[in-house]
């Protein structure tokens, strides 16, 4: 994002542009390619907002893999047992979210 920041003249500051980007985002989704070849989402990340320069990240869902068997990745997302900010907004919108959702479970 930086690299792209110093083509555009812009008269706003790194740090400004860097708040507006992280308060128009909520969620992150990564994904990997394992070893399987297949790409994956391997973690659910909630955007919380800044401290001081760094954006900081909440994880609700991660990939916990299993095992490794006939060159395929057997596992899945897990919650993390965080309960996101966003489920406010949610619940605001009427959009019910089932209770054990994010609740944390034992593989």
């Amino acid at each position: 994002m930086t690299n792209f920041l110093n083509v555009i003249p812009l008269e706003l500051s790194f740090k400004a542009i860097r708040e507006q980007v992280v308060s128009s985002i909520v969620l992150n989704i990564h994904m990997e390619q394992m070893k399987d070849v297949m790409r994956r989402v391997v973690q659910v990340s909630e955007v919380r907002g800044m401290a001081s320069d760094t954006i900081v990240m909440q994880d609700i869902f991660v990939f916990h893999q299993i095992r490794f068997q006939n060159w395929i990745v057997h596992g899945g997302l897990i919650p993390t047992g965080l309960r996101p900010k966003f489920l406010e907004k949610l619940a605001a919108n009427s959009i019910e979210n089932a209770n054990n959702t994010f609740e944390l479970s034992r593989i």
